[in-house]
Order: C-alpha cells, then structure tokens, then sequence
C-alpha cells in the first residue's frame, strides 16, 4: 500500500487464512476523548511516531511460518508482526500501554504518541523519559516524522494547542453548507458573507474548546434555533470566564420536534455526548427556557402527562446528580450560537413512539396525514401546531387559545399533528366522524370515554360523547326506564359478614337505603333455606 511519503508499505491478506483461525486479542484501542483529557495544562507538545510500528515487534519462530506471503520472487515469511493480522492492533496498543504506563501527560495510540507538559522544563525531562522507556524497550521512532517542543501539532484528527483543541472538520455554518448541496446553483449572498464572518470571530472568541480539567466546576449549557440543537459543556475558569470542551449540533429529524422537545432533547443530547466528564460528578445544567426548570429540575416528578418521549428523557436524568440554572437569552449566547450554526448530517427515520400512536390512529377513518391537513387548515389548531413547533408566548388572549396554553408544556407535534400526552388533538372537522366511530358497537358513556381518551381529544370531548351517547336512537331503545314512584320496583339481596346476615333493601325511585340484620333462621322463610 502507498503512504504519504510515497513509500511502499507490504500488507498480508490474510481474512480467508489465518484471521479465520486466530484467538484474537481483546485489548481495547484508547477512545480520543479519554486521550484528550490528558492534555489539560499543556503549553507545548511533541509527537513521536513510531518506524513501521507493529514490524518493531518479533514473532515467536513457531509463528513465523503462518504468516508466510506469495510474492512475485516466491515465498516469503514474516519474522515481525505483519500488517493485516486481526489482533495486531490490540497486541501492538496493548504493548505500548505496557511500555508508557505511569507517565503523566503522555498519550499513546498505536504508534503516535504525544508528550506535553506545562512548563519548557518538565516538558524535556518527560519527552526524556519516553525516549529512555522506547530505548530500553528498543523502539524506534521515524525522525522524519516526529515534532518537538512545537506550539501546535495535529493530532488524531485534531489541532492541539496551548489552550484549545479544535476539531479538523467542515465549517459549522448553515448558509455555506447550502452552497454545497446537490442541484443548489452558487451564489454568495450577504448571509454567506456574514456566516463566514462569524465562523473568523467565533475561533478567535472565548468559544474556542478547552481541555477537560477534573478539578474545575462544570456546567452544561443548551438551547435551539430553526435550524439546530446545540450542547455546549464548559469548565469556570479562574477569571470566571466559561470555556467550552467541546459541542455540535442536530439531526434533521430532531430538529422537526416541538419547541419545548428540542430543548429537552439538547440535554439529552449533552449529558449522552458528554457522560463520560459529568458522571460520577454534581454538574449545572443552564437554560433559557423556564419550563423545563419545573419539568425536568432534579426534584420534579416524571411528567406523566407529557409526550412520551419527553418521559424517557425524564427517567435518563435520574442517573445525573445536576442543579438546574436559568439564564436569560441574552447571556445564553454560547449554547445559542452552537445551535445557529448547525453541522450537515443525514436524516434518519422516525421513532417507534410515532409508529405506535400513529397506528392507531390510522386504523380510525382518517389518518394522520388528514388530521394533519385539517390541523393546517382549522384557525385555532393552526396557531397551536405553530406554538408547539416554535415557542408558547408568555401569555395568550383569545379565549379558543386558553385551553391550549395551560396544557402547552404537554403538547408536542409530530407527523404534522398536535398531540396532548400520547392523544392525537382531532380538527372539528373529523370530530363527528370519530365519534361515530367510537359509538359503532353502542358502548356506555364510560366505556367510551375510556376508549377516546386513550388516542384522541380534543376541547369538550366528554360532552361531545355524553351527547352522542343520548342522541343515539339505539340505545334509548333498550335503555331501562326509570322509576315513577317510591317502591316501584324495589331491589333486594342478602349479604354476609362476621356469620352475620343482612337483608339489603333499595328504592330505585328515591334511593333510599334500609339494611335489616338477623340470623339464617329469621330469613329462611324468605329465602327457603333452613
């Protein structure tokens, strides 16, 4: 295979050989971010990279021969550990970490290595001891590809610096990724300018990542846009100044939930993302959106009548020790600009929360891309599809409104519909043809309102039933007739407690009540029985 340098490095294919048959190793490779958080307090760097990497390790003689190749110039075995073996990568990550443990500030994967610390002098002494460690284990490094005591190196992917690392990656900004989507003719507008503008002051600003340090206070700060969701985690520094670790946006899909769903779904995002710097640690969750003080605050009960989603998330928290902290917009311009510069990513395909309301919805007479139309169409459920995707104001007038605020901090949209809880909202329009629905087998007025209310509703949807129940033709045909006068009928039965017996009298008229006490004796010529 060609590598940079234009060399040729030899690679065995061995999948179909001895891959099949090899006890492979287990040794897990060293995720970035565990790497990373080694580097906190670094001012310079130096990055070593290991000669032929795993070809520095010998192979047993009894091994030798499984990793033979055919060449051109005939069989050739390997006396070092070859490129293509499964476990080489375990084996060799596992000897590294065997041969640096015990040295701060050093990050090992694979054959890079980078040495950092945070004065010039601790900085020679520890490249120092990692070269006396490679030379008494006899590694070699690759001169030629090695840097020392430098401001700036990249590393895995990354830029690492002095105070920050920046992720190697596209730009962050809405209006420049549109330039590159497919069939979208070129043109650099004044949002672009602006865009490009701003990405050139957000890396010279304190936004700019940090490197994790275990013993400065954390906080987890979110909000969201049109456009995305953003998380940003940060540390306090010293001037009391916050510095993130590190943040992004959105999928597509995530972004179509309702308003107060996208700002529970960054913290979800945050604290999923970042579970490894905030578990085990009290941290501060910081919000501009009042709500989710009371809905998702330590000490709030799970929402039983919220969205089923917004239930999970409530559950997730519970394994986070975390305050709550509200911050005006304003000052909230950190995970705010996060979320305004979203990265481009694939969609992905809905939740099965959706699939399972949405079914039984559609097994009525209209589904929910009908409910949906009438829901655009209809004045009132409109506004409210419109509130949900996008915020509630602070306070409502119109009076077809009201019902709707009051539960806004329930609702959720999903599909283009509005639901309340897991209860698709009907538009008037589909109303009578529901009911009809829901009254085809003539059930009781509480039977059916157990039945809407477990997939609809809808303002005033008890009386609605409650009518179409006394409406019904049918069932005032065999509805019993009510009592005329006292004692016409009477009801009467016995019951039992304590060896005691009693003669249960009730009038269907007045309701009113007598219960007569006596033994089995007293009522068997009543009963029949002795």
């Amino acid at each position: 295979m060609p590598k940079r340098d234009k060399s040729i490095r030899i690679c065995g294919d061995y999948k179909v050989t001895i891959n099949q048959n090899l006890e492979e190793e287990t040794y897990p490779l060293p995720n970035t971010e565990d790497l990373f958080t080694k580097l906190a307090g670094g001012t310079l760097f130096s990055k070593l990279d290991l000669a032929h990497a795993y070809q520095q390790l010998k192979l047993d003689q009894n091994s030798e021969k499984y990793l033979t190749i055919n060449t051109h110039r005939g069989l050739y075995k390997y006396h070092r550990l070859s490129y293509g073996v499964a476990s080489a990568p375990s084996i060799f990550q596992a000897v590294m970490d065997q041969i640096l443990q015990g040295l701060d500030h050093v990050t090992c994967f694979l054959d890079d290595i980078l040495v950092t610390a945070s004065t010039k002098e601790e900085h020679i002494r520890k490249l120092d001891e990692v070269l006396m460690r490679l030379e008494r284990y006899g590694l070699r490094v690759k001169l030629s590809k090695c840097q020392f005591m430098q401001s700036s190196v990249e590393y895995l992917g990354h830029r690492i610096a002095k105070r920050d690392f920046t992720l190697l990656m596209k730009s962050r900004l809405q209006p420049l990724h549109n330039l590159l989507k497919q069939k979208q003719p070129w043109s650099w507008t004044a949002a672009c300018d602006m865009a490009f503008e701003e990405a050139k002051q957000l890396l010279l600003g304190s936004t700019v990542p940090v490197h994790y340090d275990g013993n400065r206070p954390l906080k987890l700060a979110y909000d969201t846009s049109p456009y995305g969701v953003g998380a940003v985690i940060s540390h306090i520094m010293d001037n009391g100044e916050e510095r993130p670790i590190a943040s992004r946006t959105l999928t597509e899909t995530e972004k179509k939930y309702a308003q107060i769903e996208r700002e529970a779904l960054s913290i979800i995002y945050g604290v999923r993302k970042f579970h490894k710097y905030i578990c085990g640690r009290k941290f501060t969750l910081i919000t501009d959106h009042k709500p989710l003080l009371a809905i998702l605050g330590p000490k709030a009960a799970i929402p039983t009548l919220a969205a089923l989603r917004m239930q999970r998330w409530a559950l997730v928290l519970m394994a986070y020790n975390y305050d709550i902290e509200y911050r005006k917009s304003a000052d909230h311009m950190n995970a705010d600009a996060m979320s305004r510069l979203p990265t481009v990513v694939k969609d992905c395909t809905g939740e099965e929360g959706s699939v399972f309301y949405f079914s039984q919805v559609d097994d009525l007479p209209v589904s929910a891309r009908d409910i949906a139309q009438a829901t655009r169409k209809d004045p009132t459920l409109c506004k409210v599809w419109n509130y949900t995707v996008n915020g509630w104001p602070n306070y409502v007038s119109e009076e077809n409104l009201k019902p709707y605020f009051t539960r806004r901090y329930e609702l959720s949209e999903d599909q283009g519909c509005v639901l309340w809880g897991m209860c698709v909202i009907i538009p008037p329009k589909y109303r009578s043809r529901l009911l009809d629905e829901l009254h085809h087998e003539h059930p009781r007025i509480c039977c059916m309102k157990a039945l809407a209310r477990s997939i609809l509703w809808w303002q005033g949807l008890d009386g609605c039933i409650e009518e179409r129940v006394h409406s019904c033709s049918c069932c005032l045909a065999v509805q019993k007739s009510p009592a005329r006068a006292p004692l016409h009928p009477i009801h009467i039965d016995f019951t039992e407690k304590d060896k005691q017996f009693f003669l249960v009298v009730i009038d269907s008229h007045s309701k009113w009540l007598e219960v007569l006490m006596g033994y089995q004796k007293r009522w068997s010529p009543i009963t029949g029985h002795n």
